[in-house]
């Protein structure tokens, strides 16, 4: 398994290969507990469930870059994907 990106506490992995993981999926880790979230709509799946405010965080990340999490898994190529910045306060 590959980390994808590093923020807020949480820690995106993903196994390079689908065929063994139905549904497509992404692995969290946070606080020392594991989440797995689908790649197709970012919902819970398997786990400890994120608070409200990381999957908040998590959610605007996957927004951003579901499509690669696709890509990554059909070509078996994990890669660093850059994390979600801080939002500046107006």
């Amino acid at each position: 398994m590959g980390t994808v990106a590093v923020f807020d506490g949480m820690t995106i992995m993903l196994y390079p290969s689908m065929a063994d993981h139905k549904p497509p999926h992404f692995h969290v880790a946070f606080d020392n507990k594991l989440a797995k979230y689908t790649i197709g709509e970012c919902e819970f799946y398997k786990g400890n469930k994120l608070p409200a405010n990381k999957l908040k965080r998590l959610r605007e990340w996957w927004e951003m870059y579901c499509p690669y999490l696709y890509w990554m898994q059909e070509n078996n190529d994990v890669k660093r994907l850059p994390p979600l910045s801080h939002k500046k306060e107006d």
